[in-house]
Protein backbone atom coordinates (compact mmCIF):
# COMPACT_ATOMS: atom_id res chain seq x y z
CA UNK A 1 0.00 0.00 0.00
CA UNK A 2 1.03 3.65 -0.67
CA UNK A 3 2.62 5.26 2.18
CA UNK A 4 -0.59 7.82 3.56
CA UNK A 5 0.45 10.77 5.13
CA UNK A 6 -0.96 11.67 8.64
CA UNK A 7 -2.02 14.78 9.61
CA UNK A 8 -1.77 16.42 13.07
CA UNK A 9 -3.39 20.10 13.60
CA UNK A 10 -4.32 19.95 9.88
CA UNK A 11 -0.99 21.28 8.90
CA UNK A 12 1.73 18.79 10.53
CA UNK A 13 2.24 15.81 8.04
CA UNK A 14 4.05 12.61 9.98
CA UNK A 15 4.86 10.39 6.85
CA UNK A 16 5.25 6.81 6.95
CA UNK A 17 8.44 5.81 5.34
CA UNK A 18 7.94 2.10 5.51
CA UNK A 19 6.21 1.87 1.86
CA UNK A 20 5.29 4.08 -1.08
CA UNK A 21 4.35 3.77 -4.76
CA UNK A 22 5.08 6.82 -6.60
CA UNK A 23 4.13 7.24 -10.42
CA UNK A 24 5.70 8.90 -13.14
CA UNK A 25 4.67 9.02 -15.75
CA UNK A 26 2.16 6.63 -15.96
CA UNK A 27 4.72 3.93 -14.65
CA UNK A 28 4.33 2.37 -11.21
CA UNK A 29 7.29 2.04 -9.14
CA UNK A 30 7.28 0.08 -5.65
CA UNK A 31 9.58 0.64 -3.00
CA UNK A 32 9.44 -1.22 0.39
CA UNK A 33 13.08 -1.64 2.63
CA UNK A 34 16.17 -1.39 0.16
CA UNK A 35 15.17 -3.75 -2.49
CA UNK A 36 13.70 -2.28 -5.98
CA UNK A 37 13.05 -4.52 -8.68
CA UNK A 38 13.14 -4.08 -12.62
CA UNK A 39 13.00 -6.40 -14.98
CA UNK A 40 14.54 -3.90 -18.01
CA UNK A 41 16.76 -1.20 -18.04
CA UNK A 42 14.01 0.94 -18.98
CA UNK A 43 11.83 0.04 -15.95
CA UNK A 44 14.58 0.23 -13.65
CA UNK A 45 14.91 4.49 -14.59
CA UNK A 46 11.63 4.79 -14.45
CA UNK A 47 11.71 3.38 -10.46
CA UNK A 48 14.38 5.58 -10.18
CA UNK A 49 13.14 8.66 -11.37
CA UNK A 50 9.90 8.00 -9.13
CA UNK A 51 11.61 7.21 -6.21
CA UNK A 52 13.71 10.24 -6.54
CA UNK A 53 10.49 12.04 -7.05
CA UNK A 54 9.09 10.77 -4.09
CA UNK A 55 11.90 11.50 -2.17
CA UNK A 56 12.40 14.77 -3.19
CA UNK A 57 9.13 15.82 -1.94
CA UNK A 58 9.90 14.28 1.71
CA UNK A 59 10.01 17.45 4.49
CA UNK A 60 14.05 18.83 4.94
CA UNK A 61 14.54 16.91 7.84
CA UNK A 62 13.67 13.50 6.75
CA UNK A 63 15.85 13.88 3.69
CA UNK A 64 18.77 15.76 5.87
CA UNK A 65 18.06 12.55 8.31
CA UNK A 66 18.70 10.49 5.59
CA UNK A 67 22.18 11.73 4.51
CA UNK A 68 20.69 12.83 1.22
CA UNK A 69 22.05 16.84 -0.28
CA UNK A 70 19.05 19.23 1.08
CA UNK A 71 19.01 23.17 -0.02
CA UNK A 72 19.59 24.70 2.93
CA UNK A 73 20.04 23.16 6.71
CA UNK A 74 17.11 21.73 8.98
CA UNK A 75 15.80 23.97 11.39
CA UNK A 76 14.27 22.85 14.69
CA UNK A 77 14.60 24.39 18.33
CA UNK A 78 16.28 23.22 21.43
CA UNK A 79 14.01 23.65 24.64
CA UNK A 80 11.15 25.06 22.32
CA UNK A 81 8.52 24.87 24.27
CA UNK A 82 8.69 27.64 27.42
CA UNK A 83 8.32 30.76 29.33
CA UNK A 84 8.51 33.60 26.29
CA UNK A 85 5.21 31.86 24.89
CA UNK A 86 1.87 33.31 26.66
CA UNK A 87 0.06 29.81 25.73
CA UNK A 88 2.58 27.86 27.72
CA UNK A 89 2.67 30.26 30.60
CA UNK A 90 -1.36 29.62 30.72
CA UNK A 91 -0.60 25.84 30.96
CA UNK A 92 2.21 26.32 33.51
CA UNK A 93 0.04 27.88 36.06
CA UNK A 94 -3.04 25.80 35.41
CA UNK A 95 -0.95 22.09 35.55
CA UNK A 96 2.05 20.94 37.54
CA UNK A 97 5.43 20.35 35.69
CA UNK A 98 4.79 17.07 35.71
CA UNK A 99 1.29 16.54 34.82
CA UNK A 100 2.11 19.05 31.47
CA UNK A 101 5.24 16.47 31.01
CA UNK A 102 3.15 12.91 31.54
CA UNK A 103 -0.15 13.64 29.97
CA UNK A 104 -0.08 13.07 26.33
CA UNK A 105 -2.11 15.89 25.16
CA UNK A 106 -0.86 18.23 26.82
CA UNK A 107 2.63 17.62 26.04
CA UNK A 108 1.60 17.43 22.42
CA UNK A 109 -0.21 21.08 22.55
CA UNK A 110 2.56 22.36 23.93
CA UNK A 111 5.00 20.81 21.41
CA UNK A 112 3.08 22.42 18.51
CA UNK A 113 2.99 25.89 20.00
CA UNK A 114 6.60 27.02 19.16
CA UNK A 115 5.48 25.07 15.40
CA UNK A 116 2.69 26.93 15.46
CA UNK A 117 4.28 29.99 15.56
CA UNK A 118 7.88 29.53 13.67
CA UNK A 119 6.98 26.72 11.74
CA UNK A 120 10.86 24.84 11.91
CA UNK A 121 11.25 22.03 10.10
CA UNK A 122 10.90 19.59 13.27
CA UNK A 123 9.50 19.91 16.21
CA UNK A 124 10.90 17.99 19.68
CA UNK A 125 8.55 16.54 21.98
CA UNK A 126 7.98 18.11 25.37
CA UNK A 127 8.64 15.83 27.82
CA UNK A 128 11.08 15.30 31.05
CA UNK A 129 14.36 13.28 31.30
CA UNK A 130 13.40 12.00 34.75
CA UNK A 131 9.80 11.15 33.44
CA UNK A 132 11.04 7.11 33.63
CA UNK A 133 12.00 7.41 36.85
CA UNK A 134 8.54 6.51 38.69
CA UNK A 135 8.00 3.48 36.23
CA UNK A 136 11.90 2.12 38.34
CA UNK A 137 10.22 3.16 41.73
CA UNK A 138 11.90 6.35 42.48
CA UNK A 139 9.14 9.12 42.81
CA UNK A 140 10.43 12.94 42.63
CA UNK A 141 8.54 16.08 42.05
CA UNK A 142 9.49 19.51 40.29
CA UNK A 143 9.50 22.03 42.89
CA UNK A 144 8.85 26.02 41.33
CA UNK A 145 11.73 27.93 41.77
CA UNK A 146 13.75 24.98 42.94
CA UNK A 147 13.78 21.89 39.82
CA UNK A 148 13.19 18.61 40.28
CA UNK A 149 13.42 17.16 43.89
CA UNK A 150 14.16 13.32 44.54
CA UNK A 151 12.01 12.18 47.27
CA UNK A 152 14.35 9.03 48.51
CA UNK A 153 17.58 10.20 47.05
CA UNK A 154 18.99 6.81 45.10
CA UNK A 155 22.23 5.62 46.93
Amino acid sequence: APSTPAHVDGQVTIYNMHAFTPTVDGARASYRGASVRAKTQTQRSMKRAAICVSAAQDPILLRAARGEDVERPPVWLMRQAGRYMAEFRAYSNKFPFRHRSETSEIAIELSLQPWRAFKPDGVIMFSDILTPLPALGVEFDVVKGKGPVISTPVR
